[in-house]
């Protein structure tokens, strides 16, 4: 079974830069450990509100592993709003 992965929060007004390198950092260390290339996408009429893509993971359990993983040894959460966490959603085909 193939999943697919979107999470979504808000990051902290000017705290964009920040929050691009932290995601550019945690896309390149789960492609490092599992092969899925994420991409990251900012909601149109409100660019804070942002969405990492995962799509066609194989190894679900792994891919989560590996996503918690890097979320936390980047720091993640310093560049999110106030109160607001990272959302995960996970589909299957």
């Amino acid at each position: 079974m193939t999943s697919h992965y979107y999470v979504y929060y808000r990051v902290a007004s000017g705290s964009e830069s920040a929050a691009a390198r932290a995601v550019a950092d945690v896309q390149r260390r789960v492609q490092a450990s599992t092969g899925v290339k994420g991409r990251v996408l900012r909601r149109a009429d409100e660019p804070t509100l942002w969405m990492e893509v995962y799509e066609t993971v194989t190894d679900a359990p792994g891919f989560e592993r590996a996503l918690a993983d890097a979320t936390a040894s980047c720091g993640f959460e310093a560049v999110l709003s106030v109160g607001e966490h990272r959302h995960t959603e996970h589909f299957v085909d």
